[in-house]
């Protein structure tokens, strides 16, 4: 019964399927394909018996994450000098009554109109 699964070899599709899906997400593919390869990384993991979804956030958390990782994201834009994509950024969030205000040194804090 060692090896009679090979659970080793199926957490190793899973580690290359995961790598793969990675890749792709970082070369701005996503889409069908992607949601598709989602699918089958949620079946692996059930037939193998292992958690596959997180703990979802309560809403006001997950604003609050959401809203953390926008800005993160426009600081790290910034430091690639990606302007745009920071501007974008900032314009959006403000047509959501959010303002992003710059402090010295680097960092950004959201306020609420």
């Amino acid at each position: 019964m060692d090896d009679d699964f090979n659970t080793a070899g199926a957490l190793g599709a899973i580690f290359d399927l995961v790598s793969q899906m990675n890749s792709a997400l970082e070369r701005g593919n996503g889409g069908a394909a992607l949601g598709e390869a989602a699918t089958v990384l949620r079946e692996l993991l059930y037939t193998l018996g292992l958690p596959h979804e997180r703990e979802r956030p309560a809403a006001g958390e997950l604003e609050e994450k959401l809203m953390d990782l926008l800005v993160a994201t426009r600081a790290d834009a910034r430091k690639a000098k990606q302007f745009e994509l920071a501007d974008r950024i900032r314009e959006e969030m403000k047509a959501l009554g959010l303002d992003i205000e710059d402090e010295p040194g680097g960092g950004s804090r959201i306020v609420r109109r």
